[in-house]
């Protein structure tokens, strides 16, 4: 009796673990550019006003695209949707593959390798979940340092 849970036990954690429902895939340059503007548009709402964003796919392996704002800066959206959307930003200067610093040409290159390492084998990014979940209202409601103030007003009213 104990093997046939033992093996069923097994069965069921390696159908688990062999399961996943959400493979990771690739985004398009047109879902890359939906994700920059809503970026800009939460991030940066000054930002946003531009009326022109200039896309290049900096990797050749489409891991991440960039987009540069006319209004000035330049955001890096990861190529795989089991990355976190934004991997990089700053609001200031622009993206000039032809003359970029080494470490950022490193950072890149190590983009392209993280990605590319990822394959099918992970699950799709759940930001859009977490970002629309508002959570409860807090339960506590008591005020911190309750015995301090209690101790205080003892001691005037005596």
């Amino acid at each position: 009796m104990k093997r046939l849970l033992h093996i069923q036990f097994l069965l069921v954690l390696l159908l688990a673990l062999g399961y996943s429902p959400l493979q990771a895939k690739r985004i398009t340059q047109w879902q890359a550019q939906q994700q920059a503007y809503s970026f800009w548009g939460k991030q940066m709402p000054q930002k946003a006003k531009a009326k022109s964003r200039t896309a290049i796919t900096a990797s050749p392996s489409d891991a991440y695209y960039v987009f540069n704002n006319d209004a000035g800066g330049f955001v890096i959206i990861a190529g795989d949707d089991a990355v976190t959307p934004v991997l990089g930003y700053t609001s200031t200067g622009s993206f000039d593959a032809e003359n970029l610093p080494d470490g950022l040409k490193d950072l890149l290159k190590s983009y392209e390798r993280q990605i590319a390492a990822l394959g099918d084998n992970y699950q799709a990014n759940q930001t859009a979940t977490r970002t629309a979940f508002t959570g409860e209202k807090l339960l506590n409601t008591a005020e911190w340092n309750q015995m301090l103030h209690s101790t205080s007003i003892r001691q005037t009213t005596m």
